[in-house]
């Protein structure tokens, strides 16, 4: 046996060992098989590399291997500690980390999980690149369903639909999300800020699969979406060294979280999910091309001001209102909200995108 066959057999090896993990859910995801990945914006990626991403999910979707990670963030078990708490950003954090080894490993990557910085396309997200038959497909505006790339149906075994809010007519800009990511806040408050505002508009925005908790995953714009949450999420930690700020408190369902808590289903702890080097990756600033290919350039700092808020976002609590949702929705964005003081019931809007 010549040292290539060699070194290719103890590869695919290591590969099942790999998917097996993945499959049992007993993967360990600190594993550094592949040393330090780099993370960028999916426009960094050469054409080749953001090829190669897409088939290698595709290819992972339409073998199955793929089932487990749908099931985590479906599943009632999972669900409730990883949305609307302190663990969303930790629990997200794994999650995709799960899916990068897997795809590291069965298609021989050599760039970790790319990310989508859907800031410098706020303010006209539905002009950007993203959704153009070259990255993650076009779709039918009555039909909804993604129509071109190789996401479509056919191609890729779920159909996946996007209707787009044409309402939100912008996303957070880098400006407000620096404002929501106040490096002062507590961990929890940046966290619920985050995850109820800039996270949860982009999932509204986009509609169809993405507005779906359970069957948002089959979007593979979830995982680019996420992946920059996690980007934003990590240079909150890295502002004034707040890498391991994290206030322990109970929430729903008088669960107790403190840094020995574990994650699961991975059975990792907060202590160790809140510090990104025990992951092997490292996250790429922006180069000029994400930017030459951003929707717009021109970045308005005033114009969310200008969003309308759908009446069927706060539906159906009876004193809700488009007064009181917007006022609501502008305390978000200047910053001044309290969110231990509002009513979380007029974040039913948000949590309706999950239902």
């Amino acid at each position: 046996m010549t040292i290539f066959k060699f070194l290719n057999l103890a590869a695919w090896l290591f590969g099942r060992a790999v998917l097996t993990q993945h499959i049992s859910g007993v993967v360990d995801l600190k594993q550094c098989p592949h040393g330090k990945i780099l993370r960028k914006d999916i426009r960094d990626l050469t054409t080749q590399q953001r090829l190669d991403w897409s088939q290698c999910f595709v290819t992972l979707s339409n073998r199955g291997d793929l089932e487990h990670l749908h099931d985590y963030h479906g599943r009632d078990l999972y669900w409730s500690y990883a949305h609307f708490s302190p663990l969303f950003l930790l629990w997200h954090r794994l999650f995709i980390r799960d899916l990068e080894i897997l795809m590291l490993s069965e298609c021989n990557l050599d760039f970790g999980m790319p990310y989508w910085a859907w800031d410098i396309d706020s303010v006209n997200p539905w002009r950007s690149i993203i959704f153009s038959e070259e990255f993650f497909g076009t779709h039918d505006t009555t039909t909804k369903f993604v129509n071109t790339s190789i996401f479509q149906y056919g191609m890729y075994n779920y159909n996946i639909t996007r209707d787009f809010n044409e309402n939100m007519t912008s996303f957070f800009t880098t400006d407000q999300l620096e404002s929501i990511l106040d490096i002062n806040k507590s961990f929890s408050k940046m966290s619920v800020d985050f995850e109820y505002s800039a996270h949860g508009l982009v999932h509204h925005a986009l509609g169809g699969n993405m507005r779906s908790g359970p069957i948002s995953t089959h979007d593979p714009l979830f995982w680019l979406h996420h992946t920059f949450c996690d980007l934003l999420f990590y240079q909150w930690q890295t502002y004034n060294n707040n890498t391991f700020k994290f206030d322990s408190q109970y929430y729903d369902r008088n669960r107790y979280v403190s840094r020995d808590t574990f994650i699961q289903p991975w059975n990792v702890t907060i202590n160790e999910t809140l510090v990104v080097d025990n992951f092997c990756y490292v996250y790429s600033p922006l180069e000029s091309q994400a930017r030459n290919l951003a929707s717009d350039l021109i970045i308005d700092n005033e114009h969310l001001k200008n969003i309308t808020i759908p009446l069927n976002w706060c539906y159906p609590i009876p004193e809700c209102n488009d007064t009181t949702i917007t006022r609501v929705w502008d305390d978000i964005l200047h910053n001044n909200a309290n969110f231990s003081q509002i009513n979380i019931n007029y974040f039913i809007n948000i949590v309706l995108i999950f239902l």
